[in-house]
């Protein structure tokens, strides 16, 4: 924990008496009057807006929930890291677990918080998280004599800092990952034009375009239009807690006009579906639980929209997806050794704390003849574009 209030007590503390001896001491009355009064306002505000006792309620709600970001979570990982792999291995991640992970861990890490290797930052950013597949990935790994990839919830949030970093001068990489949320109210009842019954659910959210899309002739354009809502429209099954699948749908808006595209994947109960709809949006609607404040779980409440672009990075294929050599051909080289979803830090998100709180996962990487060796990644300088392409 940083000892933030105690050091700013002081300063201000310090500030205080420094401005009240200036106003105290000073010959001009305006000065006087003015230091006076901001020193007055400044003593008086926290009495302001509530009574002591409901000041402090909030202090101490607020102090619960505040402990030390190497938590509990972080603490049983590196313990297994410690227990469970090589002492020479070498960890890749983004940079902000650096020194958790060689702290903690006891093992060596491609980067951390001294960025002191330049342009690594971009390399993970560009050619690891947000890599397109396999071969990308591992040659970057392969570079840096990599062991082992580590990849935890927060990446969701900061997808953008990421990709915005591992983007080239154009931004091509740079998108985010927003959430979207299902009010049960909303929910709509009906039949299909056979007469079956139909439920939809409403997801409600916001995305703005990474990039260009057209459907059926017409341009929503990138930074212009926008996702408002994804619409999941279901069969009832006749056994308890089932449904079937009829249709998926995002809700694109741009210039006053609504258009409800065909989506073409959705992520739902640990396996990925796929729909064949050649004017669809290729991106993919990843279903996420919702715990509410009495610790109710509604397993389709909510869900994270990723375009095209997001939808198949290494981060989205790996984490999101759970993808490993032992069940996809196509991520082969990344073998799953570790992951806290039974610990309690399954991928949900919680009203009480306002977040998402997921998985902590290590994959073990191998390499295989295919994958080659390239200086290119030893770089300690922004590459440039024409000699990476």
């Amino acid at each position: 924990l940083f000892i933030f209030v105690p050091v700013t007590a002081v300063l201000v503390s310090y500030l205080l008496i420094k401005a009240l001896d200036f106003g105290i001491y000073s010959e001009n009355k305006i000065k006087k009057v003015s230091a006076i009064a901001i020193v007055g306002i400044l003593v008086l505000a926290p009495f302001v807006g509530g009574s002591l006792t409901e000041r402090a309620k909030i202090t101490i709600d607020t102090a619960k929930r505040t402990g030390p970001s190497f938590d509990q979570q972080w603490q049983v990982g590196m313990k297994w890291v410690r227990e469970n792999t090589p002492k020479e291995s070498v960890f890749a991640h983004w940079w902000d677990y650096g020194y958790w992970v060689q702290t903690f861990g006891e093992r060596a890490t491609l980067s951390d918080g001294g960025n002191a290797r330049g342009a690594i930052n971009h390399f993970t950013g560009r050619h690891l998280l947000t890599g397109r597949d396999r071969i990308e990935a591992l040659e970057f790994l392969k570079a840096r004599n990599a062991t082992h990839l580590l990849i935890v919830s927060d990446e969701i949030g900061k997808y953008t800092a990421f990709s915005s970093i591992g983007a080239d001068e154009n931004y091509d990489r740079y998108s985010y990952i927003p959430s979207f949320f299902m009010n049960p109210a909303e929910i709509q009842e009906g039949r299909d034009e056979t007469g079956k019954e139909i439920v939809s659910y409403i997801y409600r959210g916001s995305f703005v375009l990474d990039e260009d899309f057209i459907y059926q002739g017409k341009l929503f354009p990138k930074s212009g239009a926008a996702v408002g809502g994804v619409i999941l429209t279901t069969i009832p099954s006749s056994e308890q807690g089932l449904v079937n699948l009829i249709s998926v749908k995002v809700v694109f808006l741009y210039q006053n006009e609504r258009a409800d595209v065909p989506l073409n994947c959705l992520y739902l109960g640990n396996k990925e579906y796929g729909f064949n709809n050649p004017e669809g949006y290729n991106g993919c609607f990843r279903v996420v639980p919702v715990v509410d404040e009495q610790g109710n779980i509604n397993s389709v409440m909510s869900g994270f929209l990723l375009s095209p672009n997001t939808r198949n990075t290494l981060f989205t294929q790996l984490y999101l997806f759970d993808k490993n050599e032992e069940n996809n051909d196509d991520w082969k080289g990344f073998k799953k050794v570790y992951d806290d979803s039974s610990l309690g830090y399954s991928l949900v998100y919680y009203i009480r704390y306002g977040r998402i709180i997921g998985p902590l996962k290590i994959w073990e990487v191998s390499y295989d003849s295919s994958i080659q060796h390239k200086s290119l990644y030893l770089s300690t300088e922004l590459p440039n574009p024409d000699v990476e392409k």
